[in-house]
């Protein structure tokens, strides 16, 4: 089987702020595949994009080479297209090598709603990404655009891109993760470090099926001039798990600028949100 490859090769005009939906702290985008309208789940933490067999056959896709997928539950075998073309937010993602997989279990167990495609980091690769969560829109910032808010660098590990945190004391990396709607998530190593008490437990697990994960409370932590308390992290027993996965429950306190080109990352705080997490 084929390992997955992020290709680098990208056309982008910036458009206009699209309005997304949000459906159980996920966002959906309008997009076109190789000319076929669909809606997009936007997720900065999936490395490869992904159509739903369905949404693949209705742009005229062939089933294309086998190969195996890693989610967050395991792994499943999937197939490999090229010559995909993806436009979305006045992005073209020209001549793409993108995944076939079944989405159908993710859809029922997390999303709450089909979901055609999964739109990975491969678009954030190929502009600047304003999403406004509580204004609903996102938008393709223009290359002369100043992004709002406080400034974070980014580094890449295991394709996906994370910024410091200080956490009792430390610094932690922090992946960015727009696809994550189920909470924030922290390593077992960090868990162990920080000594963190159990104190439950919760469903979940992405591509490649349903697991079961240990519950902890996180210590107080400040960012970007926002604090935290009482906020509750599911344990990531994986063992090249990041130390710590924000998703939507963290990020829409934000407006969120993604350059991941540029290697940063702004937050600049959203009005009238409440960030004790009791």
């Amino acid at each position: 089987m084929r390992a997955i490859a992020l290709l680098a090769s990208i056309a982008a005009t910036p458009a206009a702020a699209v309005p997304f939906d949000l459906t159980n702290d996920r966002m959906y985008i309008p997009v076109e595949v190789n000319g076929h309208a669909t809606t997009a789940l936007l997720d900065s933490g999936a490395e490869a994009t992904i159509l739903d067999p369905a949404t693949s056959k209705a742009a005229g896709l062939g089933e294309g080479e086998a190969v195996e997928l890693k989610g967050s539950g395991g792994t499943q075998v999937a197939h490999f297209l090229s010559g995909v073309t993806v436009s979305a937010l006045g992005v073209e993602l020209k001549d793409r090598e993108m995944v076939v997989s079944d989405l159908g279990d993710v859809s029922k167990r997390l999303a709450g709603r089909p979901i055609p495609m999964i739109l990975g980091r491969e678009m954030f690769d190929a502009a600047r990404i304003r999403i406004d969560y509580a204004g609903r829109d996102v938008t393709a910032l223009p290359a002369d655009a100043v992004p709002e808010g406080n400034r974070f660098a980014l580094t890449t590990a295991h394709g996906i891109e994370a910024f410091p945190l200080t956490l009792q004391g430390r610094t932690v990396m922090v992946e960015v993760d727009t696809g994550n709607g189920s909470g924030p998530m922290i390593s077992r190593t960090l868990a162990d470090a920080l000594k963190l008490k159990p104190i439950g437990k919760k469903s979940g697990g992405g591509l490649g099926g349903q697991i079961e994960r240990q519950l902890v409370e996180l210590p107080p932590f400040t960012l970007a001039g926002r604090e935290y308390r009482n906020l509750v992290a599911a344990v990531d027993e994986l063992p090249n798990a990041a130390e710590l996965n924000f998703g939507t429950s963290i990020l829409k306190d934000f407006i969120v600028t993604a350059d991941f080109a540029g290697h940063a990352l702004y937050l600049a705080p959203a009005p009238h949100r409440n960030h004790d997490h009791k």
